[in-house]
């Protein structure tokens, strides 16, 4: 009996002693599941922060990465586009020159005039008149011979009496010197011109400026010219226009002079606008904002120009307007610059190109409205 009692609770504690050693197995699997769970949880809650943070990041960079490649590309561009502007400039240079050339030249044969009227003691009015013509002819067929100029509307430009002639400004006033020689040719009038004061900072200027009509008069000199019965030549853009014009846009701002000058006087203003002047000659684009800086603090026209290619112009002269009763100079500006703009509109390619300009001396463009630009 005490064996087996005795055996029974041996039994009984290895039992126990089972017991509590599958309940200790039990909690540390338990305690262990349950720092896993922690350990995960810690690691995803870092991924997530992780994972958001990134993301914020590459939010907040994204516009900053790309401002440098857009400025990267732009300063690529601008180096591309300069490059290729200075070799156009190094083979087309000599354009310009070749119309300064021809317009001393044309000062040069009145200039000859005179001084063979001096020494033949002739009239030194008549002379000066025979060497305008002289020079209006070798001018005119320069002109025809190398832009195969043409005009329509010659006729608007009245015979005698005074008028004041307004002109749109291309990079060089090519147009507007064989405007002169035409009407010369034509009427023996000689066009009394108001030019920029740069100009007469050019060595010898005054040569050709006494000799071919051109003045820096302010507004009492050209109302005195209009009132003797003479021709008078302005573009209101100027340099500004010539310069800084990438298209074909009238860009007087509020200048309203010369529409106060013509009231004053009380003759008629002629708008004039030449086909392609912009496809003849060429400026410089790139650097712009150091042109545009130099001219605006210096008024200093100098963007660099190339071009004299041989393109088709022909120069357009519209109906003369008549200052009317109770006409203002805005509304006077305003009639003058929308009937620019309608010639604009009418005759000039949509999309010009010196090729296209080119092209057209072969090949002439019916005009039409699909075919011009808007303005």
């Amino acid at each position: 009996v005490c064996v087996g009692s005795t055996a029974l609770q041996s039994s009984v504690r290895h039992q126990h002693n089972l017991s509590r050693m599958a309940s200790d197995d039990r909690g540390r699997s338990s305690d262990l599941i349950n720092r896993l769970q922690t350990v995960l949880l810690i690691i995803l809650g870092f991924s997530r922060s992780a994972y958001k943070w990134s993301r914020s990041t590459i939010k907040q960079s994204v516009p900053f990465v790309t401002i440098i490649i857009k400025l990267f590309l732009d300063f690529v561009s601008t180096c591309l586009l300069l490059t290729k502007e200075t070799a156009c400039m190094i083979l087309f240079g000599a354009g310009p020159l070749a119309l300064l050339v021809l317009v001393f030249s044309g000062a040069a044969i009145v200039g000859f005039f005179l001084r063979i009227a001096k020494k033949m003691r002739w009239r030194e009015k008549t002379a000066h008149q025979l060497g305008l013509d002289v020079a209006a002819l070798f001018m005119k067929t320069v002109f025809k011979f190398w832009h195969g100029q043409e005009f329509s509307g010659i006729e608007n430009i009245p015979p005698r009496g005074g008028a004041l002639i307004v002109w749109y400004h291309g990079p060089m006033p090519a147009d507007y010197f064989a405007l002169i020689a035409e009407v010369q040719y034509l009427y023996g009038r000689q066009i009394k011109s108001i030019m920029d004061k740069f100009l007469k900072k050019i060595p010898n200027s005054d040569f050709f400026i006494d000799k071919l009509g051109c003045s820096c008069e302010g507004r009492e000199g050209a109302v005195k010219h209009l009132k003797d019965g003479e021709l008078l030549g302005v573009a209101p853009g100027g340099s500004r226009e010539a310069l800084f014009c990438q298209d074909y846009s009238v860009q007087w701002g509020k200048r309203t002079g010369f529409a106060k000058v013509a009231l004053e006087a009380n003759v008629p203003i002629i708008p004039v606008f030449t086909e392609n002047i912009r496809e003849a000659y060429t400026l410089m684009r790139s650097l712009g904002f150091l042109w545009r800086y130099v001219y605006e603090a210096a008024r200093l026209p100098v963007v660099p120009v190339w071009g004299g290619y041989p393109v088709k112009l022909i120069t357009h002269i519209g109906t003369p307007i008549y200052p009317g009763p109770n006409e203002t100079p805005e509304t006077m500006r305003d009639k003058t610059k929308l009937a620019i703009e309608d010639m604009m509109r009418k005759h000039q390619c949509r999309n010009p190109s010196t090729w296209k300009a080119l092209l057209y001396r072969i090949r002439p463009r019916h005009t039409g409205g699909t075919d011009t630009i808007d303005v």
